[in-house]
């Protein structure tokens, strides 16, 4: 996973190498995994957390400490002018950092913890808030600020420590028709996984079937806490009479980086709604043409020569029946 936020978030990882070909009569004897979920959850305390197998390293948290401190030295630098400047620096530098983390990473073979990235981004908007922005908020958004907070992490640690949905293959001769459908193979977990819908480096764990809702309950979460942050960042700066203190520019640069979060949070869980809607998940849209059940084939016209291939979602039942379905869908 990649040095910033935009490689910790919102890169998700799909599956890029066909996973071995299953005949119905093998993919009807799949069944729920018993096999302990092993997690590489890493973190700066050199401390051993076990989730099945469970590691964490210093990688996730250096490079949280380091994009936040790149953050204040530009809202630092810029404490006279107007957030859109060093929001746009600010863009740029993650940019830069983003380019060069993923060259170090390859030339030393280096790895991070996206887990560990996203607890430690918490754990410091949380210390912002505490240090400057809580005595000038109001009570309500206090409460829900922090009651945002303690349920991410409640979810964090049931996303990380659950099971996806992940399928094992029994050896039992059954002849019998399909029972289970749409099980995609996700190279990062080398396991098959039951309504795959993507691996999420950033939560540790595949999203399939078992844990889609709580993953998009996560992201909405996201939203809500950051959202929450900025309109107190917002109103400190717009009463402080101090310009270029180092609490303002501690919130300065914390504001311009929940905001960056929550415009590719935004769209990222409104591309998510959208496959709800629909009954489609991300790894077919992206690989439908590996998935037999999406494509129909187009009968020749007089006098074409080329079979052309087009796109069709067998799953979709109407939005209503998509957003039942899909709340039901678990276990």
């Amino acid at each position: 996973m990649e040095g910033i936020v935009f490689q910790y978030h919102i890169s998700c990882t799909f599956s890029e190498t066909v996973p071995p070909t299953l005949q119905p009569q093998d993919q009807d004897n799949f069944a729920p995994s018993s096999k302990p979920f092993q997690l590489i959850w890493e973190s700066g305390f050199g401390v051993l957390v076990t989730f099945g197998a469970c590691k964490w390293k210093l990688s996730g948290v250096k490079e949280s400490v380091g994009i936040h401190g790149a953050l204040y030295l530009i809202s630092s630098f810029f404490a006279s002018s107007s957030i859109i400047i060093p929001f746009l620096f600010s863009v740029m530098a993650l940019i830069g950092m983003a380019a060069l983390g993923r060259r170090c990473k390859r030339l030393f073979r280096l790895r991070g913890s996206a887990p560990a990235f996203v607890i430690t981004n918490l754990f410091f908007i949380w210390c912002s808030y505490v240090i400057v922005i809580r005595q000038a908020v109001s009570s309500l958004l206090d409460i829900v600020f922090n009651v945002e907070l303690i349920m991410l992490q409640i979810g964090l640690y049931r996303i990380l420590s659950g099971d996806p949905g992940f399928v094992k293959l029994l050896n039992v001769d059954d002849e019998s028709p399909l029972l289970l459908q749409r099980v995609r193979h996700c190279k990062h977990c080398d396991a098959y996984v039951k309504g795959f819908d993507h691996h999420c480096p950033a939560f540790g764990n595949c999203i399939g079937q078992n844990n889609h809702l709580l993953f998009m309950i996560l992201l909405t979460g996201f939203i809500t806490a950051e959202a929450c942050y900025i309109m107190g960042a917002s109103q400190i700066l717009s009463e402080s009479k101090q310009k270029g203190g180092w609490n303002e520019t501690l919130v300065s640069s914390t504001m311009i980086f929940s905001i960056l979060q929550v415009l590719w949070q935004g769209v990222f869980l409104a591309w998510h709604i959208y496959c709800v809607c629909f009954n489609i998940r991300t790894d077919e849209f992206i690989h439908w043409k590996r998935y037999p059940e999406f494509q129909h084939i187009v009968e020749l016209q007089p006098g074409e020569t080329i079979t052309t291939t087009k796109f069709i979602n067998p799953y979709d039942k109407g939005i209503l029946q998509n957003l039942k379905e899909f709340i039901d869908a678990r276990g």
